[in-house]
């Protein structure tokens, strides 16, 4: 399979701050695209990848004496995948489905099945670690909660799927098999 103009971008930000002698705060936020053009293997058809995702982070940390510190954390992560086909014109009179182009010819040929795939997952977390020292002893205990979302979007053969038992019946338009959505 042929790749062409592959992209790569990230960003990174951090800030790191001493509130008091007993409070320190961090926040750091990173950003990663990443994509490409991808031409199948009947030229005339492409799919366009790219995965973005974004993570959120703060923390603060608290100490209460010198024996007794606790630290709070919030994170947001978000990954993105996506493929979206890229199809050529089709004339009118060979659309099969009014107003949609026919995406995927059997015989070994095809193209991206779906106009657009996503597959979103949504990540919010908090945890809380408290440490306790008393002389050679140290104690650690703490939590964490987390939601994930997973929001998807995965259409099954949204332009159908014909497939024709040979190159002659492809050409006399004569399909062996139709799978529609």
């Amino acid at each position: 399979r042929n790749v062409t103009g592959v992209q790569t971008c990230a960003l990174p930000i951090c800030i790191d701050h001493q509130f008091s002698a007993s409070d320190a705060f961090f926040g750091r936020f990173t950003g990663s695209d990443s994509n490409v053009d991808q031409v199948l293997a009947l030229p005339v058809f492409g799919v366009f990848r790219a995965v973005n995702s974004r993570l959120f982070t703060m923390s603060e940390t608290h100490t209460f004496s010198p024996r007794l510190l606790s630290t709070a954390r919030v994170h947001f992560n978000r990954v993105f995948p996506l493929a979206k086909g890229s199809y050529p014109d089709v004339p009118r009179e060979l659309i099969s489905v009014p107003g949609e182009v026919t995406a995927s010819v059997g015989f070994g040929w095809s193209g991206h099945p779906q106009p657009i795939e996503r597959w979103v997952t949504n990540r919010f977390n908090f945890q809380n670690d408290v440490n306790y020292s008393t002389g050679p002893h140290t104690i650690q205990f703490g939590g964490m909660f987390e939601r994930m979302r997973f929001n998807m979007s995965n259409p099954n053969r949204t332009y159908g799927e014909w497939a024709f038992a040979s190159v002659e019946t492809f050409l006399q338009a004569t399909p062996q098999q139709y799978r529609g959505t």
